[in-house]
C-alpha cells in the first residue's frame, strides 16, 4: 500500500504570480498515532515474542522453582525442589502443541524428585504427543532416581531426555534472564518519559471507584490500533519540598496486595493493543485479575469453570483442555499485556495472564489462590502455591516440533535510520523506528542452505517464508536423526566412541521490496548448525551466526554474532527447539521532496485569484 502526506502552500507575488506549492514524500508510518502529542510504539515492534525470544516455550523461566502443589506448565529452571508436604505431579494438559518443552538444571536435595503426569488428550485440540526435556549430565543427577513418571498408556505420549552440563543450562538460563531484563529497562525507559507514558489525566481513559475498589482503563479508542500502551502504575514520588501529588494507581496496588482474586481492574481495548504496566516499588507488589474487554477480538469466551462471573477474566481453566475461555486468555490477555516489576524482592500472582518480567535482585514469586497463565521471566525462585497455566496456541503447526531431532530458526523485522551495530541500536537508540505497522506477508525472506562454510554451493531448494503482522518469521523445522531412520543428509549418525557431530551451513536473505520510503537490506545471516548425536541416539544443537547489514552488499557491517563463526568452542547451545537469531533491520529513508509550481505570468490582481 502507498501512502502519501500532502503539504500545500501558498504564495502571490507581484507581477508575477507564483500559484501554490506541493510537497509530496512518501510516508511508510502507517496510521502513525501522535494523540496528544504522546508517542505510541508499534506492535509490530513491542510484543510478548520479541521480549521472550528464546522463552516462548516455558510458561516459567527462573534460576529456581518449588512445586507446592499440582501444575500445568512447560519449565526452565536452573535448580527445582518441591516442599515437604508436596507428592503431586506436572501436568501439560493445557499445552496446545505437539512437544513440552522442559529445562531441568538439577533436583534438590540430592533425594528430591520430579514427576510428570498424564497428558489428557481429547477432542478439545490438546495433543502433546511428546515431553522433551534437557537434564544435566552431572553425577550429581540420575534420572531413575530423581524422576518419576506417573503417565498412563492411553497418553499416547513419548518422554524423550538429554543431557548438557550444568553449566551450560545455567548460562542459557541465565542469557533468557538476561535478554528479559534487557527488555525490561527498555520498557522502563519508556514507561519513565512523559512522551510515551500514557496521559490518565486525558477525560475518558482512567476512572477509580474507590468505593468499589475498581479501576477501569480504556483504550478502546481507534487511536490505539497496533500501538503499544505504557502504563506508569508505580508509585508517584512527591517533589522534595512539594506536597504530595496525585496518585491515580494507589488504590488499585494496595488491592492487589490484599483482595487480589477479585474485580478491581478492567482494562477495554482493541484487540491489536499491547498493555504494558510497569511498576517500580522495591516492596512487595500483587498482581490479580484482569477483566479485559476486547472491542473486535476474533476469539470466544466463555467463563471459566466454577466462576460464571468471570468471562473476559484473566484466571484460567483447570478443565484440562483448551476451553472458549483459555483460549480468549490465550490471545487477548497473555499475548498481549506486559508486566514489568523491575525493582520488588517479593512479587505475587494470583489469576493474572500476560508476560510477567520479574527482575528484582533473588526475587521470591508466589502463585496463589487462582490459576496465573503466560510467561514468567524471574530473576530468582518462583513457588506455586496454585496452578500455573501454559496456555500458549499461537506456534504454527509447521514449525511445532514433534521430537528428539527437531529445531527452527526465528527472527524478526526492526526498522532503524542507519545501519549501525547491535550496541549501537540497542537501549532506546535514536536510530531505531518503533513506529512503523507491518502488513501481513509485505516483508519475505529465504533460508538456503549451503554444502560448507564458504556458502559458494548450494544444497536442496530455497525455503521462503513471510513476516507476520507480529514481525515475527520462523522457518520450518529441520528434522535430523541419529540413525537410517529420515533423510541421509540429515542423518548425524554415531561413531566408534559413541559420539558424533556434523555441521550444517545456511543462509538467510531478505527478498527484495518495494515499501515506500523502506530501503531494502541488502545484508545477511549467516548461520553454522552442528549437530550431534550421542551414544543414546539423542540429538542436540549449538548455533554460531552472523548477521550483516547495510544499503549494498560494498558497504555491509556485522551488526551482531552468537558465538564466533568458525571458531572450535564458542557456541550457542541450544536448550529448547527455536533459535532466535534476533533483530533484522531495513531503514527508514529520509523524505524526498517534489515541489510542483504554476507561474501566472500577465498582472492579476488578489481579487482575480480569490477563487483559485
Amino acid at each position: 500500500m502507498q501512502y502519501f502526506i500532502k503539504r500545500v502552500t501558498s504564495a502571490v507575488v507581484a507581477g508575477a504570480v507564483v500559484l501554490g506549492s506541493i510537497a509530496l514524500y512518501p510516508d511508510a508510518k502507517k496510521n502513525v498515532v501522535n494523540a496528544a502529542e504522546t508517542k505510541y510504539d508499534s506492535a509490530s515492534l513491542v510484543n510478548y515474542e520479541i521480549i521472550l525470544g528464546r522463552a516462548t516455550d516455558y510458561g516459567i523461566v527462573s534460576k529456581s522453582f518449588t512445586q507446592n502443589s499440582h501444575m500445568e506448565t512447560t519449565l526452565a529452571t536452573s535448580s527445582f525442589s518441591r516442599t515437604a508436604s508436596c507428592s503431586d505431579s506436572i501436568d501439560v494438559d493445557l499445552t496446545s502443541s505437539p512437544t513440552a518443552q522442559f529445562v531441568i538444571g538439577g533436583v534438590t536435595p540430592a533425594d528430591g524428585y520430579i514427576a510428570f503426569g498424564p497428558v489428557k488428550h481429547s477432542d478439545q485440540s490438546i495433543d502433546v504427543k511428546n515431553v522433551n526435556v534437557v537434564f544435566p549430565d552431572s553425577p550429581d543427577f540420575n534420572v531413575t532416581n530423581n524422576v518419576q513418571l506417573r503417565m498412563n498408556v492411553a497418553d499416547q505420549t513419548t518422554f524423550n531426555y538429554s543431557y548438557l552440563s550444568k553449566e551450560k543450562i545455567d548460562n542459557n538460563i541465565n542469557s533468557v534472564i538476561g535478554h528479559g531484563k534487557d527488555e525490561a529497562d527498555k520498557i522502563s525507559t519508556k514507561t519513565g518519559n512523559p512522551d510515551y507514558v500514557l496521559d490518565v489525566t486525558e477525560p475518558g481513559i482512567l476512572d477509580v471507584n474507590k468505593n468499589s475498589n475498581l479501576t477501569t482503563i480504556d483504550l478502546s479508542n481507534p487511536v490505539y490500533k497496533n500501538r503499544v500502551v505504557y502504563i506508569n502504575i508505580s508509585p508517584v514520588k512527591p517533589e522534595p519540598g512539594q506536597p504530595p501529588k496525585d496518585d491515580p494507581f494507589r488504590n488499585l496496588r494496595e488491592i492487589f496486595k490484599s483482595d487480589p482474586g477479585g474485580k478491581h481492574l478492567i482494562v477495554k481495548k482493541n484487540s491489536s493493543t499491547v498493555v504494558v504496566f510497569t511498576n517500580d516499588e522495591p516492596g512487595p507488589v500483587g498482581l490479580g485479575k484482569v477483566q479485559v474487554q476486547v472491542v473486535d477480538s476474533d476469539y470466544v469466551d466463555t467463563p471459566p469453570l466454577n466462576a460464571p462471573n468471570d468471562a473476559y477474566c484473566s484466571s484460567t481453566d483447570h478443565s484440562g483442555y483448551m476451553s472458549q475461555h483459555n483460549s480468549f486468555v490465550d490471545r487477548e490477555i497473555a499475548q498481549k499485556f506486559i508486566w514489568n516489576i523491575p525493582n520488588s524482592k517479593e512479587v505475587t500472582l494470583t489469576g493474572s495472564a500476560g508476560t510477567f518480567l520479574l527482575n528484582g535482585d533473588d526475587v521470591k514469586v508466589k502463585l496463589k489462590d487462582n490459576p496465573s497463565a503466560g510467561w514468567i521471566v524471574a530473576n530468582g525462585n518462583v513457588e506455586n502455591g496454585c496452578e500455573f497455566h501454559y496456555i500458549y496456541g499461537g506456534a504454527s503447526t509447521e514449525i511445532s516440533t514433534e521430537g528428539n531431532g527437531q529445531m527452527h530458526f526465528a527472527l524478526h523485522k526492526n526498522f532503524a535510520s542507519a545501519y549501525k551495530t547491535k550496541a549501537e541500536l540497542e537501549n532506546g537508540s535514536s536510530f531505531v523506528d518503533t513506529s512503523i505497522d507491518i502488513e501481513k506477508d509485505q516483508y519475505s525472506f529465504v533460508l538456503q542452505e549451503y554444502t560448507d562454510e564458504t556458502f559458494a554451493t548450494t544444497y536442496g531448494p530455497a525455503i521462503p517464508r513471510s513476516v507476520g503482522t507480529d514481525s515475527i518469521l520462523e522457518f520450518p523445522t529441520i528434522s535430523f536423526t541419529a540413525d537410517d531412520s529420515g533423510t541421509e543428509h540429515y542423518a548425524v549418525k554415531k561413531d566408534s566412541s559413541g559420539a558424533s557431530y556434523k555441521d550444517f551451513f545456511f543462509r538467510v536473505k531478505e527478498n527484495p521490496n518495494s515499501v515506500y520510503s523502506i530501503a531494502n537490506n541488502a545484508g545477511r545471516i549467516d548461520i553454522r548448525l552442528r549437530v550431534t548425536s550421542n551414544d543414546a541416539g539423542t540429538i542436540s544443537f549449538a548455533v554460531q551466526s552472523k548477521t550483516y547489514i547495510g544499503d549494498s552488499e560494498d558497504s555491509l557491517i556485522l551488526y551482531a554474532e552468537n558465538g564466533t563463526f568458525g571458531s572450535k568452542d564458542k557456541w550457542v547451545d541450544m536448550v529448547g527447539p527455536r533459535f532466535d537469531l534476533g533483530a533484522f533491520y531495513n531503514k527508514v529513508l529520509v523524505p524526498g521532496y517534489m515541489t510542483l509550481s504554476k507561474t501566472i505570468s500577465d498582472n492579476v490582481s488578489e481579487e482575480d485569484l480569490k477563487d483559485i
